[in-house]
């Protein structure tokens, strides 16, 4: 084993066996320590700079590569102290405009980034316990993120930036999920519905019914006592989806078609519509519009369909809730990416007396009890 190993597991034992008392042994036969076999001159003042001053306060250390201006703060509690002093670290580290900063008792190293967003522990790039790490991965962190010729280069700094962007982003993705899931499972998208829908005919060699499925997961999120999202809109207030200025096809995205909840509330249910054409019709929900952010979007793919069938047809009819709310006349269909067997299609909506034909009206009896999300209608 090398200096940094040795040390390392000397300081595991002498923790285990309780022999350091206060702060001071902790800086003295820990923190020093490592700073040393890190390749840090922690006899030289101007480098590993003792009980920093900024302003009327002191850190422990200030870690200077260049200049008078430390790159890192330390600051070092008695094991079992670190609980606060984050807030204190950072004092020190907003004053001076550090862009690293270690807060110590010896057995637990965490290390932040005090300039980046969040609360403090949302800016720790990384907590390490000696006790809980064998002496390989502690040795690895201590280095990645500590070693002298790493933080003279900027490689550390590098390193640290790229592991919190990357905690980062996965913190958002946990907050994310129980929202995605509680939007999917509240208002059940036609892809999940028809995932379960084949599981459940691979299992038991019938298709159940859509309603089947949609009150099965309602009843589950039920059970389970989910908390329901505060984010969906009211059936009776529909949102009105607009697409960004700037976007590659300005669609109307059919803003002036009635909702049905609205029609029905007003007393005048809309039209049965009556099909002329070879169409495709294409079944959503609101909350799919909303959660893709159009109409097209939530309406235009994933879908499993023949494709040369598919093809065949003049216009694809979007239904959301019911209601078509626009009609698109699609110029390709492609495969879905990692999807083999499912589809997607480019197209303009349709404007015009096409549109009027269909858009704001209801399907035929016979085609809005069918349960599949995609008919073929006049399409051979």
């Amino acid at each position: 084993m090398n200096q940094l190993e040795d040390t390392i597991g000397m300081i595991v034992e002498n923790i285990r066996a309780q022999r350091f008392a206060n702060e001071t042994a902790v800086r003295e036969a820990i923190v020093m320590p490592v700073l040393k076999a890190l390749g840090w001159e922690i006899y030289d003042p101007e480098i590993v700079c003792r009980e920093y001053r900024i302003e009327n306060r002191r850190v422990d250390y200030g870690l200077v590569t260049a200049g008078t201006t430390p790159v890192i703060i330390v600051e070092v509690k008695a094991i079992g102290q670190i609980p606060g002093g984050d807030k204190q670290l950072f004092e020190y580290a907003f004053h001076e405009g550090v862009p690293m900063a270690v807060l110590s008792d010896g057995r637990e190293w965490n290390f932040y980034l005090p300039g980046e967003h969040g609360k403090y522990e949302d800016r720790r790039v990384y907590k390490l316990d000696l006790l809980e790490r064998d002496l390989g991965e502690v040795c690895r962190i201590l280095r990645r993120y500590l070693e002298f010729g790493r933080v003279k280069s900027g490689e550390a700094m590098e390193a640290a930036r790229n592991d919190y962007r990357s905690a980062s982003q996965k913190r958002q993705a946990e907050d994310a999920i129980p929202k995605a899931w509680r939007d999917m499972v509240e208002e059940p998208d036609e892809l999940l519905t028809e995932l379960l829908a084949e599981k459940t005919e691979s299992i038991c060699g019938f298709r159940p019914e859509v309603e089947q499925i949609e009150e099965f997961i309602v009843k589950t999120l039920i059970e389970k006592n989910v908390p329901r999202s505060d984010t969906v809109s009211p059936p009776d207030k529909p949102s009105i989806v607009r697409d960004e200025p700037g976007s590659k096809r300005q669609r109307s995205d059919s803003r002036e078609i009635p909702h049905r909840a609205a029609n029905i509330r007003k007393g005048t249910p809309p039209k049965e519509m009556e099909i002329n054409h070879k169409v495709l019709i294409v079944k959503t929900k609101q909350a799919t519009v909303d959660r893709r952010g159009n109409v097209y979007e939530a309406v235009r793919g994933r879908w499993r369909v023949n494709k040369a069938r598919a093809a065949r047809a003049e216009f694809v009819i979007g239904m959301v809730d019911g209601i078509c709310r626009a009609v698109y006349k699609p110029e390709r269909w492609k495969q879905c990416s990692g999807e083999q067997r499912r589809f997607e299609f480019e197209g303009p909506e349709v404007e015009g007396a096409i549109k009027e034909m269909y858009a704001g009206k209801r399907l035929p009896g016979h085609m809005s009890r069918n349960q599949n999300p995609v008919l073929y209608v006049n399409v051979e």
